[in-house]
């Protein structure tokens, strides 16, 4: 699953950033709302710059895996 390799990621920001970008991408197939879709996919380089950012702080992925995983169990 994604969250099993974001986890497996978090010693590499640039592999654990294309997996976040993924995931959030997910969500908004699985939401099936077409503006949802397009502003996220026009705003993709904007997220990675932000998060390549954010990604190198002191404990910021397995902070963010768990996140991720919270939202994840609170979709399913």
């Amino acid at each position: 699953t994604l969250l099993a390799a974001m986890s497996a990621s978090e010693d590499n920001p640039d592999a654990y950033l294309k997996l976040d970008l993924d995931f959030h991408m997910e969500i908004c197939r699985a939401a099936q709302n077409r503006i949802l879709d397009r502003f996220m996919y026009s705003s993709r380089w904007w997220q990675m710059a932000s998060r390549r950012i954010s990604n190198q702080m002191p404990h910021a992925l397995p902070s963010a895996t768990e996140m991720h995983r919270a939202i994840y169990e609170a979709l399913v």
